[in-house]
């Protein structure tokens, strides 16, 4: 989520730097009263769709907060060193150093799969494996809407319009399926 919500504020916050100091302090405000929107969409979303209980909600909302504070962080770590990287691009780089920044993603990746082993086993003890198997499968699915909706306010499309071209792409499919079988025949 962190990228999709950076992806959403990174225009806004450079055009922050072009403008003065009220102005960017106004947009750093809608930044973040942005990003706590989605967030509370997040948290009606997962828990609409993981069906979870007022007690499963009060044990399970305070340990996700925790695990998505440790992500944030990676993310963070992972961001700031994939500036530094397209900084180096530009700079012809040795060989080791290539090498270094290579053994550096993969000890980031290592320390997301050991954040989300962690928060795994906390989980587990919180909710019933179907609840905690719909967790992870809506987290992944409220990501790829989010950034869809972000894709389409850029675009300048509706909800109701990608929504429409949706339906018509997975209409036409069998049609097209058809088509093809019978050319091949």
């Amino acid at each position: 989520m962190t990228l999709a919500v950076a992806a959403l504020l990174a225009p806004a916050a450079i055009h922050a730097q072009d403008d003065s100091s009220d102005q960017a302090a106004k947009r750093q405000e809608q930044m973040m009263d942005r990003q706590k929107r989605m967030e509370a969409q997040k948290v009606a979303y997962l828990t609409r769709e993981m069906e979870l209980t007022p007690e499963e909600s009060k044990t399970f909302w305070p340990v996700y907060n925790k695990y998505r504070d440790e992500i944030d962080k990676l993310d963070t770590r992972r961001d700031q060193a994939l500036d530094l990287n397209n900084q180096d691009a530009e700079r012809k780089i040795s060989r080791d150093e290539l090498e270094k920044q290579m053994k550096s993603k993969f000890e980031m990746e290592r320390s997301r799969i050991d954040v989300d082993e962690k928060y795994y086993g906390e989980f587990k003890n919180i909710l019933p494996p179907e609840k905690l198997l719909r967790f992870y499968e809506s987290d992944v699915q409220f990501k790829r809407e989010l950034l869809q909706k972000l894709g389409s306010e850029r675009r300048g499309v509706s909800d109701d319009e990608m929504m429409e071209r949706r339906r018509r792409m997975r209409d036409a499919a069998p049609q097209q399926q058809q088509q093809i079988q019978q050319k091949s025949q």
